[in-house]
């Protein structure tokens, strides 16, 4: 099992956490990347010369999380509880901006599909075992602060895990889907900030588990620990040189091993 990553908040009272050590930004060897910032739709993280500055107007939405591809950021409501295969015929993946009591029973709720990765996906597959796992489309998406206009916001994600499952050889049944399950407008909650089915910030780190200890069984995906702490943040990390790892190929990688092996 692997050892817990400990993520520093940005600031108080946004859900999102550091891991100065991974930023590519912050590394003492800088290696120029923007691309948290850049997929930020609240356009409130930015890279200024004391390192990550995030401004009021947070969503949590996860974008900055899934873009980057150290593992950097962690975003509160994407460590996932997921109930045993044998009770459920579908992994199904929900908004928080939807009722609790509109989503279908067991689902699993997030902040955003959109703060999904590639690996979350694939890990999320793996976990779904021969169950259909589906990704809810409420038909709000284009109207959301958080969300896109021009395509579903975790449509890239997931056009790129169905690319990679196709490659291994996986059954047309085992691609993840875009469920299209309209509710009406007036039923959207008007903010992402919290939700009853997701504990805050006490989470192992179960990605990288599901990394070493993928053929386990696995019952949380892309869980974190975020400490209350603010303060502390160095602008560059002066303790040695951290080798700087792509944590999101490598656990891509790794699942389609395990994928292409079941």
């Amino acid at each position: 099992m692997s050892d817990t990553l400990t993520y520093r908040r940005l600031r108080p009272d946004a859900p999102v956490g550091l891991l100065a050590k991974a930023c590519l930004e912050l590394h003492p060897r800088r290696v120029a990347c923007a691309s948290c910032a850049e997929a930020c739709p609240a356009q409130v993280l930015s890279l200024t010369h004391e390192g990550l500055q995030l401004d009021d107007g947070c969503l949590g939405c996860g974008r900055c999380m899934a873009i980057c591809p150290t593992g950097a950021l962690a975003v509160h409501g994407f460590s996932l509880t997921l109930a045993p295969e044998s009770t459920l015929e579908a992994l199904e993946l929900d908004c928080w901006k939807v009722p609790s009591n509109l989503s279908p029973p067991a689902v699993v709720r997030i902040p955003c599909l959109g703060g999904l990765s590639v690996s979350h996906l694939l890990a999320l597959r793996y976990v779904a075992g021969s169950r259909r796992f589906a990704l809810l489309d409420r038909g709000w998406c284009s109207q959301c602060p958080a969300g896109r206009h021009d395509f579903h916001p975790a449509q890239t994600a997931l056009s790129a895990t169905r690319d990679w499952l196709k490659e291994i050889g996986a059954p047309e049944s085992h691609l993840p889907v875009l469920d299209i399950q309209p509710l009406a407008v007036s039923f959207q909650r008007h903010t992402i900030s919290n939700d009853a089915n997701t504990s805050p910030f006490k989470r192992r780190d179960s990605l990288s588990r599901l990394a070493s200890e993928v053929a386990a069984t696995v019952s949380e995906v892309a869980a974190f620990r975020i400490e209350e702490k603010t303060e502390d943040i160095p602008a560059r990390p002066e303790q040695g040189l951290t080798p700087l790892r792509a944590i999101e190929r490598e656990h891509q990688l790794l699942l389609l091993e395990k994928l292409a092996a079941r």
